[in-house]
């Protein structure tokens, strides 16, 4: 067969690939060759496999699954047991498989549609390619499809290697350092009109019909929402109007009974929806309800948040404050009991906010028990985070993952600002400095997923820059340096948004969760001074009426005596023999008070006397333009 036709069948066949498995039923079986195959022997992605690979001049197929998902298993039976497929796997492949939860470094540079999501490698661990005529090159990445296919285009992507090597390795060269040089973030300023405009773009994608934004799939916009809703606090509407519209499409169509979000719906109006439920996303859904509720006032957004905090922490529930990484259906015992760090970390911090947000002592108190978890199991001073523990060792063994740098950033940082422990803070700190210490590439202020070694196989020699979990860790950052004061926090936060601040970040599928951060580096926070000589009872109970009121960027520091008392004179604080508190807004500062009953009017006047200065200021710069701001209701909204 001509080599251009070869190559327009690959074609066909890597187009169908990501419907195969919803669209088409597995081929009938058919009888089995007389010398059956023998069965897939799976490596792990570890120098054995290469060299045998390189060896034996094979190609690699490399299989990525996750626990949570029943396709893995039916992939089980209906391919990797399939005589077709494994007689074109024993021809030309070595065969490797891992976690995609447990490899997340694998998962970003071996991306393929569903699950098992597999790619075929050239025997150094570049991605096999193809170009199809007028077309850019095409990586050989797919996800489940009807065995008959799957053994057809393994025969062919083998004929093709064999006949077509140097071709097949100069353009994988081609494409890595395509590749390579994409993956650098486009950088540009920082600056408020920057945040405006995201706001805008974002404004503009919003469905009136549908009440969401953005799909099919639905996917769940939680750091959408909580960016509307903040920078609602400027304009109000139409700002606030979309985001809870959003939010409340969202809790109508893809959160159960039981108070649980799925993970996505494949359908533009809600159907198909994926069941399972993922520990990252419904962290992530408590903090935005906490957000809500703080900003709105209205219960609903308590209630659900409530029963939201209750599943995490019943359902999701693990030995020593830990939660397991999903709950789902095709699950033994009905969950995935992998305790991911990053996860983890974000469902710390987002059971703390919501149980002080929604004056619930119960969610705080398992909020610190998953926080103290991280803290004396996975965390390590000086080196970073563990993702997880496996047999007990460190999977994978660096404990430098960005994401789970993140998350316990985002955790202890958390826990401080509850409990006024100096020991989150100092935890918090020694994370963010191992982030920019060891994670910061030459040339970009972004920080890498994790670290590169010159000796890995392929795409694991380029650095990748999630942007993401660089924006969890620069809200982490703006928080540590408003704690602790060192400006290396600070720049650490303005060099990662910097970094990602050019044009191509509007289109960015993280995008929301880099204008989050943005907001909170350029916006002035609420910023609660506790001074706490003791009782700790009282002083927690400030703490936590602070991080609940309805301003939507509030930070809590507090003053320890007798350590303190030095820096707190010079700040024009007064010492009382019991736990006391101040809020500050810009160069506004209200009266201490000693009740928590008192903090969220506090903070309701503190926000209209500043709303009175800008317009002051306005009308001084603007005298012809005399309409009032519109008056804030007490208490963030209707009851």
């Amino acid at each position: 067969m001509p080599m251009r036709r070869r190559l327009r069948i690959l074609l066909g066949l890597a187009a169908a690939l990501a419907a195969a498995a919803a669209a088409a039923a597995p081929a009938a079986p058919q009888e089995a060759p007389r010398d059956e195959p023998a069965a897939v022997r799976w490596l792990p992605f570890a120098p054995p496999a290469f060299r045998r690979a390189l060896a034996e001049d094979r190609l690699i197929l490399l299989v990525l699954d996750v626990p949570w998902s029943p396709a893995p298993a039916e992939a089980e039976r209906t391919l990797w047991g399939d005589p077709r497929v494994r007689a074109a796997l024993a021809e030309g492949y070595v065969t490797v498989r891992e976690r995609a939860d447990l490899r997340p470094e694998l998962a970003r540079r071996y991306p393929a549609p569903g699950w098992p999501a597999a790619t075929l490698l050239l025997p150094n661990g570049d991605p096999l390619y193809y170009e199809p005529q007028d077309k850019p090159p095409q990586r050989l990445a797919f996800g489940p499809m009807p065995a008959e296919r799957l053994a057809s285009l393994l025969s062919e992507a083998w004929a093709f290697y064999r006949t077509r090597r140097e071709e097949a390795v100069s353009l994988a060269r081609e494409r890595a350092a395509a590749a390579a040089k994409g993956a650098v973030p486009e950088g540009g300023p920082l600056e408020d009109a920057l945040v405006w405009s995201l706001r805008d773009h974002l404004k503009g994608q919003f469905d009136r019909e549908h009440r969401y934004f953005g799909g099919p799939p639905r996917l769940p916009e939680t750091d959408l929402v909580s960016f509307m809703l903040k920078v609602s606090a400027e304009v109000e509407q139409p700002y606030r109007e979309m985001a809870l519209a959003a939010l409340d499409t969202l809790l109508e169509h893809l959160v159960d009974e039981d108070g649980g979000m799925y993970r996505m719906a494949l359908g533009l109006d809600w159907e198909n929806p994926q069941k399972e439920k993922l520990l990252d996303r419904n962290a992530r859904l408590l903090e935005t309800l906490a957000l809500a509720y703080r900003v709105t006032g209205r219960r609903v957004y308590r209630d659900r948040g409530l029963a939201l905090g209750r599943l995490l922490a019943e359902k999701f529930g693990m030995p020593q404050g830990a939660f397991a990484a999903a709950l789902c259906p095709a699950c033994p015992e009905g969950r995935d009991e992998t305790v991911l760090s990053g996860p983890n970390g974000l469902a710390a911090a987002a059971l703390i906010r919501a149980g002080a947000a929604f004056g619930d002592e119960g969610l705080v108190k398992r909020g610190l028990d998953a926080a103290r978890f991280l803290l004396e199991h996975r965390y390590r001073k000086g080196r970073g985070v563990a993702r997880a523990v496996v047999g007990g060792a460190a999977v994978p063994p660096s404990l430098l993952v960005l994401d789970d740098l993140a998350g316990a950033a985002w955790a202890f940082v958390s826990a401080y600002e509850v409990s006024g422990e100096a020991r989150w803070l100092d935890a918090a700190r020694d994370v963010a400095r191992v982030a920019l210490s060891n994670l910061k590439a030459d040339g970009t202020g972004a920080l890498a997923d994790t670290l590169t070694d010159p000796r890995a196989p392929g795409p694991l020699r380029t650095p990748l820059f999630p942007l993401r979990p660089n924006a969890e860790m620069a809200r982490a950052l703006v928080r540590i340096f408003y704690h602790n004061g060192s400006k290396i926090y600070r720049d650490g936060a303005r060099e990662i948004l910097r970094a990602f601040a050019g044009d191509r970040v509007r289109e960015h599928r993280d995008m929301p969760a880099f204008a989050l951060a943005a907001y909170e580096y350029l916006q002035p926070a609420m910023f609660a001074h506790v001074v706490d000589p003791g009782p700790r009872a009282r002083a927690d109970a400030l703490r936590r009426a602070a991080l609940g009121v309805g301003y939507p960027f509030v930070l809590v520091h507090t003053w320890r005596l007798p350590d303190d008392r030095e820096e707190l004179l010079r700040v024009g604080l007064s010492i009382t023999g019991e736990p006391s508190l101040a809020l500050r807004l810009g160069m506004l500062r209200s009266r201490q008070i000693v009740d928590p009953a008192g903090v969220s009017a506090l903070a309701f006047d503190l926000t209209e006397k500043v709303a009175k200065q800008k317009e002051a200021i306005r009308r001084q710069k603007h005298p012809e333009t005399v309409e009032p701001p519109p008056k804030r209701r007490r208490g963030g909204g209707e009851p």
